[in-house]
């Protein structure tokens, strides 16, 4: 299930016009249920970073975006996809996950593997687990 599903050109369209957040509130609470306040507020800052990568011709405005893709048979969730088609015309897809995080700092020791500052807890970086054919 996507929360969120619009080509480039229209996700572009919605930042611009600062409702974006509004958007993607809106169809969470109709899919999945009430967002907390903090989702609310990642939505708003992350959406205006990926606006910005987003800002280049390189990718064409037909390309798609889905916000909030909930993975099957899970309770995880997926915050930014981008699909299209390369110059061959093949599929692509590039997932992206959005952090918060201020601060971070590489585990020596564990491949993979980082701190945040928030409570010093490792994570594991989403990366880690996508795998390119």
């Amino acid at each position: 299930m996507i929360v969120y599903q619009a080509s480039k050109k229209d996700f572009m369209k919605h930042v611009t016009n600062g409702e974006i957040s509004i958007l993607i509130d809106r169809e969470y609470k109709n899919k999945i249920g009430k967002s907390r306040e903090s989702e609310f507020r990642a939505w708003d800052n992350s959406m205006l970073y990926m606006f910005k990568a987003l800002s280049t011709e390189d990718i064409p405005d037909e390309c798609g975006v889905a916000i909030e893709y909930r993975i099957p048979a899970t309770s995880k969730r997926v915050d930014f996809i981008l699909t299209g088609l390369d110059e061959e015309d093949k599929e692509n897809v590039i997932i992206v996950e959005l952090k918060q995080w201020d601060e971070l700092e590489e585990v020596e020791e564990e491949d993979g593997i980082v701190a945040t500052s928030t409570l010093r807890v490792l994570e594991v970086p989403p990366g880690v687990f996508v795998k390119e054919e």
